[in-house]
This record gives C-alpha cells, structure tokens and sequence, in this order.
C-alpha cells in the first residue's frame, strides 16, 4: 500500500487578517456616517439618530438619507454664504 499524499494549505493568516481589515475599515465609515448624522439632525438627541439610521440597512440607503437631510439642513437661510439647490 502507498502512503497518502499530503497537501498542505497555505497559510491563511494573511487572508484573515486583511477580511479583519476590511471589516473594520467599513465599521470605521458606518460610525463615520452616523456621527456625521447625529451632527447634521442637531438637537435631535443623538442616541435617537443613530438608532434611526441604524435601521437603514444598506449602506446606499443611508447615504441616501444623509444627503436629503444635508440639503436640507446646509441650505437653511440662517446659514451664512447658503446654497440652496
């Protein structure tokens, strides 16, 4: 009888530690987001506006909502040098 052949895998230390990365990095943009939400809803209790766009799922979403609550938002009247579009 023969031995068995042995394969051996590659090290997949590298692979798990840039998916780490990676999943940090879009934590990292999430929380960004959400900040930058709390920010733009002010004096909304920011607790409140994380917990709502939490809610949107997808991350498309959620730009979707920060950019309607930003024109909004930016282009008040009270803001100096306004823009409205």
């Amino acid at each position: 009888m023969t031995e068995p052949e042995v394969v051996e895998l590659a090290d997949l230390v590298p692979m798990r530690t840039e998916i780490g990365n990676c999943i940090a990095a879009f934590s990292m943009v999430e929380s960004t987001l959400s900040l930058l939400y709390g920010n733009l809803m002010h004096p909304a209790p920011r607790q409140l506006c994380f917990l709502t766009l939490d809610e949107a799922r997808h991350i498309e979403t959620k730009c979707r909502i920060i950019i309607a609550v930003g024109k909004i938002v930016l282009s008040a009247e009270d803001l100096p040098y306004s823009r409205t579009s």
